[in-house]
């Protein structure tokens, strides 16, 4: 749906009719708070399905069922990789560790920028990590850290090690124990 009210476009009046619907909702029928409240609520959707209908928009179930996923680009892989580093951060933002005396000096937007910067790098590494070695692995919280872990967050300016030596560590971190 889309977020401003068009004379062309039938989605966008439905959508404006929805925001007003939804407060109504909120503040003055809450879910749960009485049965009739609910009966009401799920006459109001029923009224705006047959109003969909018939002013001849695809039903949004039908709509949402049939649009194809687009394949992941590579920015949400990226996305995701720095959500990753940032929780990473976070986890390791204990009294007394690096992360926690780094982001007390340079505070938590420049280690937050300091998390964006590091995304080429855990990308690089991790394209270069055999699959094997990550099969049986979480992205998130096994092979990320594995990858971070390569980081001496004490030294200062904080850089990553050259790729091929960050490989090889995290590599023998995500072997197999017998392995190590």
């Amino acid at each position: 749906m889309t977020n401003h009210l068009h004379a062309h476009d039938e989605d966008s009046w439905l959508a404006t009719i929805w925001n007003a619907l939804h407060a109504y909702r909120e503040d003055l029928i809450p879910e749960g708070a009485d049965p009739s409240y609910d009966e009401e609520w799920s006459n109001i959707c029923t009224a705006m399905a047959w109003t969909r209908e018939a002013i001849g928009l695809p039903d949004e179930i039908d709509e949402v069922q049939s649009t194809p996923l687009p394949a992941s680009p590579p920015d949400d892989d990226r996305l995701h990789t720095a959500m990753c580093i940032w929780e990473y951060m976070l986890d390791h933002d204990q009294s007394g560790t690096a992360i926690s005396r780094l982001r007390n000096e340079i505070g938590t937007v420049e280690l937050r920028h300091l998390a964006i910067r590091l995304i080429p790098f855990c990308c690089d590494v991790y394209t270069q990590i055999p699959e094997f070695l990550t099969l049986d692995k979480c992205y998130d919280w096994d092979v990320i850290p594995a990858i971070l872990d390569t980081i001496d967050f004490a030294v200062r300016p904080v850089m990553p090690p050259p790729v091929p030596t960050a490989l090889e560590l995290a590599k023998k971190a995500l072997a197999p124990t017998q392995d190590r």
